[in-house]
């Protein structure tokens, strides 16, 4: 953590100025879309890489270079204001935490910086206690995690729990564990047409829908759940936000790589329906996920776990 500290303090309450549309921010990009299926407190359940409900223990104010936001930012001198907060874990719904405490950073805002679409305040009192959809953020200094938006906020309230964006949605608890239970992969491989190992090949830049999509040649390796073609054609967009039913958030994919891939049908290819949950890279035999963090699995045990030693078939 650099610059100085600006000393534990009871109440922050900081603007962000943050967008997910700029492919240089090394925050995870949440999509800005035109059409009435925007981004959602339940998109930021599915998608965040880390759900926790915790009691906030402390919280320090510090300053830190752009260049932790927008790594492309010549700017070396520029800093602005972050808030370190500490959790005490209660309960991990969703991610690979194991500890009992959990560290994780609210970003301020990005003076005269290219980002910055939408403000939104924070504020964090000690002894609250609260839910939050995190995302893996590699170089910010103060905590891997990050709270990107206040859709990913919970506080509670009178036995359920309210959401700090949107305080009209009151929910109970199990609402929220239902909402993330529907991105775990039991339930994926049920509602899947199509689940492969493969290894990226060709990556093709096509128009679908009147949109500019990436079309990503897969060479199967094994089939986990269906059967197609040795090479299977999938259709993809990297960040932005574009009015297409079948759009979901991605993690960038490039050629030589293993992946795991939950799909479904629909013309022109298919598509990766359930996201980054359901679109994982191998590396080293275990699971990766928004190219980022460890999903808490190796590929065997993943396998072991849906196919429940069932039948699976292997192309040499």
């Amino acid at each position: 953590m650099t610059g100085s500290m600006a000393g534990r303090f009871r109440r922050v309450a900081l603007t962000v100025a943050i967008t997910g549309v700029v492919a240089a921010c090394a925050l995870a990009c949440k999509p800005v879309t035109a059409s009435a299926a925007a981004w959602n407190y339940r998109d930021e359940l599915l998608y965040s890489d880390l759900v926790v409900r915790g009691v906030v223990e402390s919280m320090e104010g510090t300053r830190v270079p752009v260049q932790d936001y927008v790594p492309s930012d010549p700017r070396a001198d520029v800093t602005f204001p972050v808030s370190v907060v500490t959790l005490r874990v209660l309960d991990v719904m969703k991610g690979p935490h194991t500890g009992q405490t959990l560290t994780f950073v609210v970003p301020g805002g990005v003076p005269g910086s290219r980002i910055g679409l939408t403000d939104t305040s924070y504020d964090l009192g000690i002894g609250d206690e609260v839910i939050v959809s995190l995302v893996f953020w590699k170089t910010v200094r103060g905590g891997s995690y990050g709270l990107r938006s206040d859709l990913g906020r919970w506080d509670a309230s009178n036995g359920n729990w309210v959401n700090k964006q949107h305080a009209e949605t009151s929910v109970g608890l199990d609402d929220i564990q239902a909402v993330v239970n529907a991105g775990k992969p039991e339930k994926l491989f049920e509602d899947a047409d199509l689940v492969i190992e493969g290894t990226v090949g060709e990556i093709r830049r096509e128009e679908q829908d009147g949109v500019g999509v990436l079309s990503i040649s897969v060479k199967v390796g094994e089939w986990w759940k269906g059967r197609s073609g040795d090479i299977v054609d999938v259709r993809v967009i990297h960040g932005g936000g574009f009015d297409l039913d079948w759009w979901r958030l991605v993690p960038a994919m490039k050629t030589g790589e293993d992946w795991v891939l939950f799909l479904k049908k629909r013309d022109g290819g298919y598509f990766a329906f359930a996201g980054s949950n359901g679109t994982l890279r191998v590396a080293n035999g275990r699971l990766i996920q928004n190219n980022a963090v460890d999903y808490g699995l190796s590929r065997d045990e993943l396998r072991q776990r849906l196919l429940k030693g069932g039948r699976y078939e292997r192309q040499d």
